[in-house]
């Protein structure tokens, strides 16, 4: 699987995995088929903010 070595930056959940890299955003889909799980949220940097809520849990 490739990588990618575009600088990730969040504008917002809205914009989702839209504003992740191709390959970031194929290597989530990966993940997802591979546990049978969906994420629920993508941290890019340490900072809360850089966090992209994909799916509310409820919890």
């Amino acid at each position: 699987m490739d990588g990618w070595v575009e600088e990730i930056e969040v504008l917002s959940d809205a914009d989702g995995l839209k504003s992740l890299p191709d390959q970031l955003q194929k290597y989530l889909s990966h993940l997802e088929r591979s546990t049978g799980s969906k994420i629920a949220l993508v941290s890019v940097n340490p900072d809360r903010a850089d966090t992209i809520v994909l799916q509310e849990t409820g919890l």
